[in-house]
């Protein structure tokens, strides 16, 4: 009997260490072999040009910084004091246009720009969908024929 007992502990033990070991294997295999290179998940592409840019946005500057937002973002609100710190430090003979733009109603976005401070021309239901924009805030710099120069997405 107690010879039984020692070979099932020995069966068990090589086992859980086979098992252990299939385990780790799997998850080194996924963390260094598996990754992919990240791609935006926007669909913005630098060189690209969007399409549906309302005209208004440029005034007399040759590029316009768009600033996707969105009311219900808490990283869009916690992200106005930089963007009123790019909008008041603009200088130089030809500024960039800076536009917020918001899927939101023109009522909820009045009210958020006032209770934000929010210190920048502002556009109501914007169709992000035609901007190729996916996640709020983004940041985007386009020239006057609306081709993309960069973009950044996220909280800066």
């Amino acid at each position: 009997m107690s010879k039984i007992k020692s070979y099932l502990e020995v069966a068990t033990n090589i086992c859980v260490m086979l098992v252990s070991v299939v385990v780790l294997s799997s998850y080194a295999w996924l963390y260094f072999d598996g990754k992919v290179a990240q791609q935006s998940t926007t669909g913005l592409q630098k060189g690209k040009t969007i399409l549906q840019l309302p005209k208004d946005i440029f005034g007399n500057s040759s590029n316009a910084l768009i600033i996707a937002m969105n009311t219900k973002c808490h990283f869009c609100t916690e992200s106005v004091p930089f963007y009123n710190k790019i909008a008041t430090r603009q200088s130089g003979a030809s500024p960039v246009a800076i536009t917020a733009m918001f899927p939101n109603s023109a009522d909820e976005v009045g009210h958020y720009a006032q209770e934000n401070g929010l210190k920048m021309k502002t556009v109501a239901s914007v169709d992000f969908i035609g901007l190729n924009v996916s996640a709020t805030p983004t940041i985007i710099l386009v020239d006057k024929t609306g081709n993309v120069i960069n973009f950044w997405i996220g909280k800066l």
